[in-house]
């Protein structure tokens, strides 16, 4: 291994896929789409469009898209399962992806023998996996099961694992997509312990693809914005970052007061409008609920904590809200709700029979100890907040990017037709609604949601009418069900 060459040579990269969309509709489609199948077959899609960039020794990289930009390619070419079609791709050292946890474990082998297939495809020899073996089964903490198949395993035992596997056996460079931290709390203290090795080890060249631009801000000193295929820009993280960000947040100019906006009755688009858009038995639609009243709003408190429950009164608003929501025969197929208490107890409430997934992303922002700050003081900080990380919390910027890697998320895994479900918080619709609407995230709070109040978003397949972001469209917004019999 050269020590002075850089870690990832790309030049003048091109990496194009096959188009299969008859093949995968089985045999009979394949038949009856013969001649479209066959000219399908010679037309490729491509992903990347001569790509360069360099990436020295021991830097922390980053990249940076939307979704479908080429990142995740780009990480195929540098571990080696995928080939380019033409260019020139150099990896000095040995690569480790942490991409997918358990990648490459055969079910029926055990723990103690997938510790050595694994370390083997990742380019040692027999000699050297050993060397870590013991190691490896220490940091997995998983004790005896090492010697059961790893088709016995929890999905929790098989991302210790593979974590265990990739961490230790001392990486050149390292793949990540999406900053991974799995098992319970305390291994994943144990995962960032060990991030946090990777990070000051100048040995060892990180490259990272997120949605999350604060985690590529704070871990990576270099980035690339990867746009339509291509390289748009490579330098400095912070600065990359700010240029992406300023491209998908344009600035929009809001002339209303903040409370203005609080006291701005449920918002509706127009139903003529709704009905002469195209295809509206093929909507997807996501249903935001806000938690019902809490005993923390009750008292006036920005955000209390996570533990926070409904007050009595609450708890009657999420119940009537789903009487409105049974008489209307709203379906979803996903739940999703936040980690916080008063929100799993408006989602009980709400949809008794609901199989909710817990989504920390769709979480109020935590304002640390700032949290039993009453709204008496908060009209003059908010604006200003968006920055701003409140002692043991986090930053408005953390959440709005969260909230929107949810949304990317949907965009990506809705089919037509499909409603989906999501009780959270006012910060959280605040940060959705900007988003798709392509408000300055900056303006705090553009929309206020009133408690256990309906906003609902509709997909129009990416045809981005009148300005929305990604196809989605505002339909309604702070919507009380159940102050009004229907939503006629």
């Amino acid at each position: 291994m050269n020590e002075q060459a850089p870690a990832i040579v790309f030049r003048d990269v091109w990496k194009s896929y096959p188009s299969y969309n008859h093949i995968t509709g089985g045999i009979k489609s394949f038949l009856f789409h013969l001649p479209k199948a066959i000219q399908e077959l010679r037309q490729r899609r491509t992903a990347l469009e001569g790509i360069n960039f360099e990436i020295p020794r021991g830097t922390k990289f980053g990249f940076v898209g939307r979704n479908g930009a080429g990142k995740s390619t780009t990480l195929g070419l540098i571990a080696g399962v995928l080939s380019p079609d033409r260019g020139e791709i150099n990896v000095n050292g040995r690569v480790s992806p942490l991409l997918e946890l358990g990648a490459g474990f055969h079910p029926e082998m055990t723990g103690r023998e997938n510790i050595m297939l694994n370390g083997v495809l990742l380019g040692l020899t027999k000699a050297e996996v050993l060397e870590y073996q013991d190691e490896i089964i220490e940091f997995s903490e998983l004790g005896e099961f090492i010697e059961q198949p790893v088709r016995t395993y929890s999905s929790g035992m098989y991302a210790k694992l593979g974590f265990a596997v990739v961490s230790i056996l001392k990486p050149d460079i390292l793949l990540l997509d999406e900053i991974l931290s799995v098992g319970d709390e305390a291994f994943k203290r144990k995962c960032a312990a060990k991030f946090e090795e990777f990070l000051s080890d100048r040995n060892v060249t990180i490259v990272l693809v997120s949605h999350a631009l604060e985690s590529v801000s704070q871990v990576c000193e270099q980035a690339a914005w990867i746009e339509n295929k291509q390289v748009r820009m490579v330098g400095p993280a912070a600065d990359v970052v700010k240029e992406y960000r300023t491209s998908v947040n344009p600035k929009v100019v809001v002339e209303e007061t903040i409370e203005a906006s609080v006291k701005k009755p449920a918002l509706f688009l127009d139903r003529n409008i709704v009905s002469a858009l195209p295809h509206p038995e093929k909507q997807r639609c996501i249903y935001l609920i806000r938690h019902g009243l809490s005993v923390g709003n009750e008292k006036k408190l920005a955000t209390a904590t996570t533990k926070d429950p409904l007050s009595p009164a609450g708890r009657k608003q999420a119940i009537a809200a789903g009487a409105w929501l049974k008489k209307n025969g709203i379906s979803f197929s996903r739940c999703y709700v936040s980690q916080w208490r008063r929100a799993q107890e408006t989602a009980k409430l709400f949809l008794p029979d609901g199989e909710f997934i817990e989504d920390t992303r769709l979480g109020e922002m935590n304002l640390g100890e700032d949290s039993t700050r009453s709204f008496s003081g908060e009209k003059e900080t908010l604006p200003s907040a968006y920055d701003h990380i409140f002692p043991g919390g986090e930053s408005r910027r953390q959440l709005f990017e969260r909230c929107a890697s949810w949304l990317d998320e949907m965009t990506d895994t809705m089919l037509p037709g499909e409603n989906v479900l999501a009780v959270t918080h006012a910060g959280p619709i605040e940060c959705l609604t900007q988003y798709i609407s392509g408000v300055d995230p900056s303006f705090l709070p553009v929309f206020y949601p009133k408690n256990a109040s309906v906003t609902k978003f509709v997909y129009y397949d990416s045809q981005n009418l009148f300005g929305s972001r990604q196809g989605w469209m505002l339909e309604i917004f702070s919507f009380v069900p159940y102050q009004m019999e229907s939503l006629a």
